[in-house]
């Protein structure tokens, strides 16, 4: 009898385990899903004031409450000092002279994918219509409070560089 109780409390016990660590590795995903929801129009349409219009501004571009829905604070910060940067130089480059999120200053994606790897990161995986080359992207993610939070993406490639490096020039 105490063989069967042990067994069941075992057996409940990995359950709720792996139902948790299932959970919240969905939560994980889910930051880099929303992301490519929201902001991946920019791969299917050109960013111009009459696309804005219909689907919004582009990633750099957003509010500091919107960028907090996916990024780290320390992001968020950079990429509003990035925003301030273009509306002083008006019209021209500063840091990230790209797309984050498709590595490309013309994005575009096909066969994409969204896999977690090691603990706390996701692999985005698709290839360039233009040429079928493929691309790795590495998101880095950290809980911040109950939620999870890109804090990093890495442009695996030669040279392998972070948006975080990018953008903190």
């Amino acid at each position: 009898m105490h063989y069967l109780i042990r067994s069941l409390l075992l057996g409940f016990t990995l359950l709720a385990f792996s139902t948790v660590n299932g959970k919240e590795l969905d939560e994980k995903k889910s930051v880099v899903y929303q992301l490519y929801k929201d902001f991946g129009w920019s791969a299917i349409f050109d960013v111009s004031a009459e696309t804005e219009s219909y689907l919004g501004k582009p990633i750099e571009e957003q509010s500091p409450d919107i960028l907090s829905k996916y990024f780290s604070p320390e992001l968020v910060k950079l990429f509003l000092k990035e925003a301030e940067c273009k509306q002083f130089r008006k019209g021209e480059l500063c840091n990230l002279e790209f797309d984050p999120i498709f590595a490309s200053q013309d994005p575009a994606a096909m066969e994409i994918s969204i896999n977690s790897a090691e603990s706390n990161v996701i692999i985005v995986q698709f290839r360039y219509p233009s040429n079928t080359a493929k691309i790795n992207l590495k998101y880095q993610l950290e809980r911040i409070g109950n939620q999870w939070r890109i804090s990093d993406i890495a442009y695996l490639g030669e040279p392998s560089v972070s948006l975080k490096e990018i953008l903190s020039r």
